[in-house]
């Protein structure tokens, strides 16, 4: 939808020319007018060739999607690598304004990583990443011999973040915590289970009662265990007397599969 509220469609493939369609979607006109698309895309130059000339940071990029060492990465890893390298990809350059994926690897330099770090200044991690991205991409790189392979953003330091984290609680605030919710709710089960086994919030929503036996909690660490060659860290946890407590008070309310569900009934996720 455009500025004026016209509506506005087009045949559009990722690398390719657009082409607008023009007749009413769902009559034959339109249906002639894709299949007219289609083939005029087909036979199109890709509008960023530049993007993929050999040894170009585009290139080099996917190169690295198709290695086995980027595969080998859990899947919510290789996505955040991928969405932040396809982002400095088609960033600018300040002076010539020239997409950095057309530029030549080799040819990066550590002046050349602070000034994608320093886009997001305003945003500290979000820099960080960029940074933490590119050592992974450029380390592979050189483990690959690509030619000219070096690491520039080895060199580059992390932005400082603001602030000192995340305030640790005190025993006053939990006890302030547990005066708010009594035994039996969800939000006083959600906190036993944090405080009395310490797992990561990726394995809080997974523990359930199958994972209960005499008296232990055994599982295995959602963290790393996709990650493809990876040994999964098998965890067993003492039930202690206080998590027993709370997770007898809150049969009402726990899943078969999780002890912490939704209205719905399905686990929450991590987030």
């Amino acid at each position: 939808t455009d500025r004026h509220g016209n509506v506005r469609l087009y045949y559009w493939r990722k690398g390719r020319p657009k082409f607008r369609l023009r007749a009413e979607p769902g009559s034959v006109a339109f249906a002639a007018e894709v299949e007219a698309a289609r083939t005029a895309s087909d036979a199109a130059a890709p509008k960023s060739a530049r993007e993929i000339a050999p040894a170009s940071f585009r290139a080099l990029c996917l190169d690295y999607f198709a290695s086995a060492n980027f595969r080998m990465l859990d899947k919510k890893t290789q996505r955040q690598n991928r969405l932040l390298l396809e982002d400095i990809s088609r960033s600018k350059t300040p002076r010539a304004s020239q997409e950095r994926g057309t530029l030549p690897y080799a040819l990066i330099q550590p002046r050349h990583v602070e000034e994608i770090r320093d886009e997001k200044l305003e945003l500290p991690g979000a820099a960080n990443n960029r940074v933490k991205a590119l050592r992974r991409l450029f380390k592979w790189a050189q483990s690959a011999k690509k030619p000219g392979a070096k690491n520039p953003a080895a060199e580059v330091a992390y932005l400082k973040m603001p602030g000192d984290g995340f305030e640790t609680w005190t025993a006053s605030h939990i006890e302030r915590f547990e005066e708010t919710h009594p035994v039996g709710s969800q939000a006083r089960l959600c906190l036993a289970l944090l405080l009395y086994t310490g797992v990561r919030r990726s394995d809080v929503v997974k523990l359930g009662p199958q994972h209960e036996r005499e008296g232990w909690l055994h599982f295995t660490e959602t963290k790393g265990s996709r990650k493809a060659g990876a040994v999964p860290k098998k965890r067993d946890i003492p039930i202690i007397e206080p998590l027993r407590e709370v997770l007898d008070a809150s049969e009402a309310i726990i899943g078969p599969f999780a002890y912490l569900v939704t209205e719905r009934g399905v686990p929450f996720t991590a987030n």
